[in-house]
């Protein structure tokens, strides 16, 4: 399944530089996500462009030595496979991811301790684990769940905690219509490999469809994607929800974004202007 992405609403937006003038600097699209563990002046945006030069992550980083960054809003799609969603082939024969690039510099998922999955399959942690590893981008590993107010279909979501709670907003805004509001997350819930209402461990065929690198996945309970989807899933809010993820999910801008400082310095250069106007 594959949405292409919609890039309406992300216009540049213009600021003034620091001191006043006619000069103006291009902001990065797409609305500002507080997010831990990024890459100093650079910021993340849901619905942000992405894109920039990849840079070499240093040494005493995790995967230092690796290239990171680069990735946009036109490769965020992959398939249901784990290791899809990279810009560029960088997937091994059966999915497993090969190499640590992050196009996206995020880390791809973890889903531990899967029962009878191939290893192909699912990441056991040699790399990107443990779950609640403080040092991954955009915090520990999170879900969000997802119930339609049509047919009771749940669906989840597993990424970093920022972008979990980025896309709670996004998911509820555009799908609403078809959503159990009561009974959907309100917040992110720690991964512990349990899905949130029925028990028992997430696993890796569960998966509808991989984005960012394989950073983020939409599942379905019960659902195995060897097969085609079960007759009573709401195609609908489906369709919302792998839409709104491709089009909303957080991505990293290739310059810096306007902090607290830059709007102070802009608010200076307002007030200066207009004392002027009054002089002169």
């Amino acid at each position: 399944m594959h949405i292409p992405p919609d890039t309406r609403g992300t216009t540049q937006r213009l600021v003034r530089r620091k001191g006043g003038g006619s000069h103006y600097k291009k902001k990065p699209a797409g609305t500002f996500v507080p997010m831990r563990n990024i890459p100093s002046g650079r910021g993340a945006y849901a619905y942000g462009v992405g894109g920039g030069n990849a840079v070499v992550i240093p040494a005493g980083q995790p995967f230092s030595g690796e290239s990171a960054g680069g990735g946009t809003r036109a490769e965020v799609y992959g398939t249901s496979a784990y290791g899809s969603g990279f810009p560029s082939a960088r997937n091994g024969s059966h999915g497993a991811v090969i190499r640590p690039n992050l196009p996206f510099f995020f880390w791809p998922v973890v889903i531990t301790n899967p029962t009878s999955s191939p290893v192909s399959q699912v990441d056991l942690g040699e790399k990107y684990g443990p779950l609640n590893n403080p040092s991954r981008p955009g915090g520990a590993m999170a879900e969000a769940h997802f119930q339609s107010n049509n047919t009771g279909s749940i669906f989840h979501v597993l990424a970093d905690n920022g972008t979990v709670y980025s896309l709670i907003t996004s998911l509820k805004a555009n799908c609403s219509h078809n959503l159990n509001i009561a009974a959907s997350s309100t917040t992110p819930a720690i991964f512990n490999t349990l899905n949130v209402t029925s028990g028992p461990a997430a696993q890796p065929w569960e998966a509808l469809q991989y984005y960012r690198a394989s950073s983020v996945v939409l599942m379905l309970d019960g659902y195995n994607n060897t097969a085609s989807l079960p007759s009573g899933v709401d195609r609908t809010l489906l369709t919302c929800l792998n839409k709104t993820i491709g089009q909303g999910v957080p991505l990293i801008s290739a310059g810096s974004h306007a902090g607290p400082l830059d709007l102070w310095w802009l608010l200076l250069a307002i007030v200066s202007a207009h004392v002027f106007r009054r002089l002169f």
